[in-house]
């Protein structure tokens, strides 16, 4: 199959995907609006019925409370549904778990050699396949605007993440691994910056007026959160092990377990090399754990 027939194809359904989410939020609307009708003459159809039926007088309080906390909760948990449906069908779109597979089994993260470029897989796997998926989301028109900044906004953000989690499933790394991983975050950001996009629109030969360039101040500003998270996380390996335990404690909340997990071992492994008989990797995994489980590092029962 040609590779834009396929990248096609996976725009395709990531738009019906991301517009199923949306639709969720309509749901929710029309339940609010329902359950607003419903409890507007509550009283008098409630006396209407019971003068029918004077043995329900239990039976309409307890259906009155039960159909109230359904669609309140129904209601409550929409926004959160859409936004798990959207990362989720971002994530499979531009094939995160094949992109955390790759890099993790890349060996260049523990070599010393000084590189002067990013790794191909930024390009191969990252910045073309997003550039197709947005070329054809964009230029299908399917999709309201505000349903396409979101969905560019959860595609940039699946990217940062997914290579936040190959990061972390690095074993060992060098400083010379780390700095490329640092190329590899800048190489991706500059890729998809407001400059860079206006200029590959230019470059097509497309006179489709759908085809714009996503910038809004709201997903600049979650973008811009996302790497400096991730950068955050890349640089913070080189500070001493009692700086890198102290920030952890700060920021662990916005990391996984697992991620916190790797960076402690990898400071550990780092600082021992350096001072031979040292063995506190499981003092510092000890550690993250107590933050995110307390109540088992401590032996207790909540």
């Amino acid at each position: 199959i040609d590779e834009d027939e396929l990248m096609c194809a996976r725009a395709r359904l990531l738009g019906k995907r991301q517009g199923a989410a949306w639709s969720c939020l309509h749901i929710a609307a029309l339940v609010d609006t329902a359950c607003g009708l419903m409890t507007k003459d509550d009283d008098q159809l409630e006396a209407s019925a019971l003068q029918l039926f004077p043995s329900f007088d239990s039976y309409f309080d307890n259906v009155d409370s039960t159909l109230e906390l359904y669609l309140t909760g129904l209601f409550e948990a929409a926004p959160l549904l859409v936004r798990t449906a959207e990362k989720i069908s971002a994530a499979r779109a531009m094939e995160a778990r094949k992109l955390v597979a790759h890099v993790q089994a890349m060996e260049i993260w523990s070599q010393t050699g000084i590189n002067e470029h990013a790794n191909d897989y930024v390009d191969e796997m990252m910045v073309d396949p997003l550039d197709s998926l947005w070329k054809f989301l964009s230029t299908a028109g399917k999709l309201p605007r505000t349903i396409l900044d979101s969905t560019w906004t959860n595609l940039i953000t699946i990217s940062y993440e997914a290579m936040l989690e190959a990061f972390a499933r690095i074993p060992q790394s060098s400083t010379e691994g780390r700095s490329l991983m640092s190329m590899d975050v800048a190489a991706f950001a500059t890729a998809f910056s407001f400059r860079e996009m206006k200029e590959r629109k230019a470059d097509r030969s497309t006179d489709d007026e759908h085809h714009f360039v996503p910038s809004t101040p709201v997903n600049m500003t979650v973008l811009l959160e996302e790497r400096q998270r991730l950068d955050t996380y890349i640089k913070i390996y080189y500070l001493p092990e009692e700086d890198v335990l102290a920030w952890l404690e700060e920021n662990y909340s916005t990391y996984r377990f697992n991620h916190c997990c790797s960076l402690a071992n990898a400071v550990s492994s780092h600082e021992n090399g350096r001072r031979r008989g040292s063995n506190s990797s499981s003092k510092s995994i000890n550690f993250v754990r107590n933050l995110f489980h307390p109540a088992e590092a401590n032996g207790t029962d909540e």
